[in-house]
């Protein structure tokens, strides 16, 4: 099927794309600005671009002089975000709607991950039989594969993880060591109850 203005061969229609804009743009209604008098992009505005600039700065700008009582935003002379109330931990100026500064909310005993004081993360200090040597035989032990999804250590790419079934690091029994894919490994740092559970009945069907 060709365009019935250009002759450009189309598919399902009278118009090509290019046409059927120009044919669009001269049904429109030609409009100018009510200031200069240039002709508009589109017919739905009434100013041009640096008309409509100048047209809400200064005086003509629809906030001009509106302070106080005459704002808008008025809240009755009290400022919305004020902080006026202390930190109830460190005495730090906070917002009226809390009771703790950024700071302090998530630190020690009220920290999601709180565990007995013990310490968390990188900084944790294992103890010298918690060696390679120890971490490869439970690996061989338990086929070089997650003991939760069965994932094999080729398919992981990396070594997998030697897990702590107790969460005591001083324990290296083998029988207290259980291998783990990383991304299993991460999930064992919520609801620690349920998973030492889990991995004492793995231990003990093996």
């Amino acid at each position: 099927m060709k365009c019935i203005e250009c002759g450009k061969e189309i598919y399902g229609k009278h118009l090509c794309r290019s046409c059927y804009q120009l044919k669009r743009k001269e049904q429109q209604p030609v409009s100018f600005c009510i200031d200069c008098g240039e002709e508009l992009s589109k017919h739905i505005y009434t100013r041009c671009k640096d008309c409509r600039i100048k047209h809400r700065t200064g005086k003509n700008h629809p906030m001009f002089g509106r302070k106080g009582k005459d704002s808008p935003l008025y809240t009755g002379g009290k400022a919305r975000l004020k902080k006026d109330k202390p930190c109830i931990d460190c005495g730090k100026l906070i917002l009226r709607q809390s009771i703790r500064c950024p700071d302090c909310r998530h630190k020690g005993k009220l920290h999601p991950n709180y565990i007995d004081g013990c310490r968390v993360g990188k900084s944790k200090k294992y103890p010298k039989e918690f060696n390679e040597k120890l971490k490869e035989r439970i690996r061989s032990r338990d086929n070089q594969s997650c003991q939760m999804c069965g994932k094999k250590e080729q398919e992981e790419r990396v070594a997998l993880c030697v897990h702590h079934i107790d969460y005591k690091t001083t324990n290296n029994k083998e029988s207290n060591l259980i291998a783990l894919c990383s991304s299993c490994h991460t999930q064992t740092n919520f609801k620690r109850d349920k998973w030492q559970e889990k991995f004492k009945k793995i231990r003990v069907l093996v």
